[in-house]
């Protein structure tokens, strides 16, 4: 809903201001001049949020004012097309419904964004819903929760134009100049209230909450002792027991489904049926666990089964808060499946902005990805979990892109951290998986069931291959780090590149927070930058590596590259991915462990095919035309 938007200006600072403090002058100057105004494709300026830049003062010639060239950001009301949002009913009328907030007037539900079984009153002036046994009424005042579905912009010049129609409500929206459409017509929207309780049949008893005392809050669960031997060594030694009958110093592949009991009920050993536990897959396990410095793992057939086992584990009419640029998967998850089956997630691009306004009595996660997919905005974990927790509200972090070596989320109050194994644990791209580590005995119990209930586990194959691949993890990620800061340093001082997001950088707008969450402030592997040329320059340079491979995926040992808008987040509306910085000009680097050295080569060379390239016909400038070829191989993979 609320997104930091950077502006520059020019702020003259008068003399009789000079007395003044330079910093209170501009920040009045520009909350003067933006707040609660409506910018074109910008949306409804809210306030100043801070100041990025600010130069000396130069003296204008004949005034004496003092003029300042500003960078700063703005908090900005825009919520992306298919967020859910909440209102208040101001109106009813013939062809739908005005929507309020306390900073907002100017949304709208167009009749045919209503239920079909929902009639227009005329005589109470009022939508109705016509139910089998009961009408529920769309009463002015009715908080109510919509989908945003559309924004309409109306360029005004200061002086409102007459619009020719009878249509209120379209004179209204022809002369705001910003409004939203919106929708309640689906399961879960419409009035707060009697949504809740279709949703939320009756609150959890006490022996049904996880982790939250009487008084709603959460206790935090027993943590493990603290590891006797450092990471390096956990990762070659925990879960890797030595075979006591041969002596075998890697464990065996335990293919069977089924093992032998003495008597009904009575396994020969600790296990019965595969689905339900294997001896790779606890290795695998007890091996995440030591590395999370966590009491308990459990391992999916997936990232995204993993994802979806801890959102099945949510009662119908629960709610959950999550960072905006996650995962495209994920983001389908939260908005297609989980949303069916009764649990509603509002995203966030500012979530430690807004996390507690957002909080609902149903709140019951907040989902984080830091860094985040793929623009690698960071968030301090402690600061979320601390709020988080005071409301008895559980705090997942997807630990994906830094991998267990650089960030463990659970020291810094994560309660559960999970992983898609499939990428840097595993590291050779040849494992599906993911992986769940967490220290609750309840969230153990009732996780568990899901796994085996549900029954989306990995093969035993797969956690042996996942289990050896975690041997090297600690070699593998840092020096993925290093390779991807050389990288990233010469993106950033390539003349061809927008902007690199990089955690690992200095000029990172969050480096801060990677010092005190990353071991030793890495950044990771993974980085992504806008190259000039929008999405042609992009698929181009993509097809001009010669060492990073055109690929969905990340943190194996190879290097690859992907445009995010058209691959890995295409399910997202546009919209929506331009309002969280994912760009058609967007490029994903995965960096892998090859020379440092020869990666910049293939980034320079192909950023100079890509952006240059098309420049150039017969070895003459052609001053831009987009003819020719970008020169060497640009065949795609």
């Amino acid at each position: 809903m609320f997104i930091l938007t950077t502006f520059t200006d020019l702020v003259q600072i008068l003399p009789s201001q000079f007395h003044m403090k330079n910093r209170d002058v501009i920040e009045d100057k520009l909350n003067e001049k933006y707040a609660n105004k409506v910018f074109q494709k910008v949306g409804l300026c809210i306030c100043l949020y801070d100041i990025l830049k600010a130069s000396d003062g130069v003296t204008g010639y004949g005034t004496g004012n003092a003029n300042v060239n500003v960078e700063f950001r703005m908090i900005v009301f825009r919520p992306f097309k298919g967020e859910i949002i909440h209102g208040i009913i101001r109106t009813c009328t013939p062809n739908g419904i005005q929507i309020t907030t306390d900073f907002f007037q100017d949304i709208y539900v167009p009749r045919t964004m209503l239920f079909d079984e929902c009639v227009y009153d005329d005589t109470e002036q009022v939508w109705i819903w016509r139910l089998e046994g009961s009408d529920i009424y769309f009463d002015q005042g009715t908080v109510v929760k919509l989908r945003v579905e559309k924004e309409n912009w109306n360029s005004l010049t200061g002086v409102v134009t007459a619009v020719a129609t009878d249509n209120a409500d379209i004179r209204a929206m022809a002369t705001a100049p910003y409004s939203i459409e919106g929708s309640m017509a689906e399961p879960g929207l419409g009035g707060v209230d009697w949504c809740a309780m279709t949703l939320s049949p009756r609150p959890l008893k006490p022996h049904e909450r996880i982790l939250t005392n009487e008084d709603g809050c959460i206790d935090t669960p027993v943590r493990p002792a603290s590891p006797v031997h450092n990471f390096g060594t956990l990762a070659v030694h925990a879960g890797s027991h030595h075979d006591p009958a041969t002596g075998a110093v890697i464990e065996a592949i335990s293919l069977s489904t089924t093992f032998a009991q003495t008597a009904v009920g009575k396994p020969v050993g600790a296990y019965e049926y595969s689905r339900s536990s294997n001896p790779n897959r606890d290795n695998f396990e007890e091996a995440i666990a030591a590395l999370e410095h966590a009491r308990y793992a459990l391992a999916f057939s997936s990232g995204s089964a993993t994802t979806a086992n801890i959102l099945q584990s949510l009662a119908s009419g629960s709610h959950v808060i999550s960072v905006s640029d996650v995962y495209g998967g994920t983001h389908r998850y939260f908005t297609q499946v989980a949303l069916a089956h009764g649990v509603e997630v509002t995203f966030s691009p500012s979530i430690e902005l807004d996390v507690s306004e957002l909080i609902r009595p149903t709140t019951k996660l907040i989902w984080i990805e830091s860094p985040s997919n793929p623009t690698l905005s960071l968030v301090d974990i402690r600061a979320i979990a601390t709020i988080a927790h005071q409301h008895g509200i559980l705090v997942v972090v997807d630990n994906t892109f830094l991998s267990s070596y650089v960030q463990t989320p659970l020291d810094h109050g994560a309660d559960i951290v999970v992983h898609s194994v499939t990428k840097s644990l595993a590291g050779h791209s040849d494992v599906v998986m993911g992986v769940a580590a967490f220290n609750s005995d309840e969230l153990k119990q009732r996780l568990t069931f899901l796994q085996n209930a549900i029954g989306a586990v990995p093969s035993p194959f797969d956690c042996w291959l996942a289990h050896r691949g975690l041997k090297t993890l600690h070699l593998r990620a840092r020096q993925q780090s290093l390779n991807a800061l050389s990288v990233a340093r010469a993106l950033e001082a390539s003349p061809h590149v927008i902007a690199v997001n990089y955690p690992g950088l200095d000029s990172h707008k969050q480096r801060k927070i990677a010092l005190k969450q990353h071991r030793d402030g890495l950044g990771g592997g993974v980085l992504s930058f806008r190259v000039k040329g929008g999405h042609q320059a992009a698929e181009l340079f993509c097809q001009s590596t010669k060492l990073f491979v055109l690929a969905e995926s990340l943190g194996g040992v190879e290097s690859l590259c992907e445009i995010p808008s058209a691959m890995t987040h295409a399910g997202i509306p546009k919209e929506s991915r331009e309002a969280i910085g994912i760009f058609d000009d967007l490029v994903r680097l995965s960096c892998g462990v090859e020379d440092a050295e020869d990666l910049v080569r293939d980034v320079k060379d192909a950023l100079a095919a890509a952006v240059v390239g098309p420049k150039i016909t017969n070895g003459l400038k052609t001053n831009g035309a987009k003819n020719g070829d970008a020169g060497g191989d640009s065949t795609p993979r």
